[in-house]
């Protein structure tokens, strides 16, 4: 698929783009997409007669095409922006570890359902470390075994150290 100018200005003209004195965009700020979005919350953006999230779109447009199984990720993690240069190829892996780094991930006491607090997880290391089993541990707080397994390999709550 080839974008044209017209196209680019179309999209352009859907975007907040902030200028310096004297006129000239700002390439390094953040771009913020204001217009049409999906349930989601990506921006919304119709080419080659169907709707796209905007970032794909801008991504593609300046950067060529995007590979079956991978996903373009933010390095300014708001998913409203579309600055091409704030703007990266990679795998739903990439993205979740790029999240995670950053501490935006709803896990541990971040998860409003977490079922544990950080109290709860002390006890639970506690526990573990007196000898008592992932089973009988899950039981007492009413959990799957492999979520006490989980805790006690640091996969979940490895933040909480005893």
């Amino acid at each position: 698929m080839f974008v044209t100018e017209t196209i680019l200005k179309r999209f352009w003209n859907k975007v907040i783009v902030k200028y310096d004195d004297v006129g000239n965009p700002l390439l390094d700020e953040c771009m913020e997409w204001n217009a049409g979005h999906f349930s989601d919350g990506y921006g919304a953006f119709f080419y080659n007669y169907k709707t796209t999230r905007a970032h794909r779109f801008i991504y593609y447009a300046y950067f060529g095409d995007i590979p079956d199984a991978y996903v373009i990720c933010h390095t300014c993690d708001n998913i409203n922006y579309v600055n091409p240069n704030h703007l990266f190829l990679g795998t739903v892996q990439d993205n979740h570890d790029d999240c995670k780094s950053k501490g935006r991930t709803l896990t541990d006491s971040k998860n409003p359902y977490s079922k544990l607090t950080e109290q709860d997880v002390v006890l639970i290391k506690q526990l573990l470390k007196q000898g008592f089993t992932c089973k009988s541990i899950g039981e007492k707080f009413n959990m799957a075994r492999v979520s006490i397994s989980d805790i006690k390999r640091g996969k979940s709550w490895s933040h909480i150290t005893i």
